[in-house]
């Protein structure tokens, strides 16, 4: 039986991939089809797609979780532990990390496949949200690779962090409007 708390914690996840959902599609509708302005550098389509393997990364590795017995997450690093702090309560991801092989975009797609992808693994999130938001991290985690073990809702939180720092910097450089 889902309590009051977790009910809240669930709506909050949920609001959580809405906002995640929304600044992906203003990458989306920018309507930039090519690639970044520069060598090394990303245009929106390419953004969109990064955060879109990056949704589809996670969602495939909760439906994973669901599948097998949850393990206890390994005990965090001071270090681990004061970044993942630092992430999810300033809403602020430092600029110039490295981007894990996996979420690079290796091509460009079009706005309808962007569309698609996004809706797919927006979706898969959703239905995982009623089913895991409210899990504690010890009961159900993922590994990141900067901030240690993290639970399904801080994930979720982290995807949203994740948009935002990607939208503060295209606004910036002008690749998406204000």
């Amino acid at each position: 039986m889902i309590d009051d708390l977790e009910r809240s914690i669930v709506r909050l996840a949920c609001e959580d991939l809405v906002r995640t959902r929304r600044i992906i599609q203003e990458f989306i509708n920018s309507g930039d089809e090519n690639t970044g302005v520069e060598i090394g550098r990303w245009g929106a389509s390419e953004l969109a797609l990064h955060m879109i393997l990056t949704l589809e990364l996670t969602g495939a590795s909760f439906q994973d979780i669901v599948r097998e017995i949850p393990l206890p997450a390994p005990e965090m690093t001071w270090g681990r532990s004061i970044a993942r702090h630092f992430v999810l309560m300033t809403y602020r991801i430092p600029e110039g990390r490295d981007c894990p092989p996996a979420a690079r975009p290796l091509t460009i797609l079009p706005t309808t496949e962007l569309d698609r992808r996004l809706t797919t693994a927006w979706e898969r999130l959703a239905r995982l949200a009623t089913r895991l938001a409210g899990e504690s991290r010890r009961a159900c985690w993922i590994h990141h690779p900067a901030l240690g073990p993290m639970s399904f809702r801080e994930w979720v939180r982290f995807l949203l962090i994740h948009s935002l720092h990607h939208r503060r910097i295209a606004r910036r450089d002008g690749l998406v409007s204000s």
